[in-house]
């Protein structure tokens, strides 16, 4: 069972950036936005 997010990030992207990583989450296999973005940064922050 996944952890419920108890916190909470707001940026704010332009329409064609937020566009591109809607895509790129898609192509992931991601289920959300979130999910692909907490991912990769999870991974930047452990490189």
């Amino acid at each position: 069972m996944p952890t419920l997010a108890n916190d909470r990030i707001d940026i704010r992207i332009s329409k064609e950036n937020k566009e591109l990583i809607k895509y790129a989450a898609e192509i992931s296999e991601f289920k959300t936005i979130s999910e692909f973005i907490v991912s990769l940064a999870k991974n930047e922050a452990n490189y």
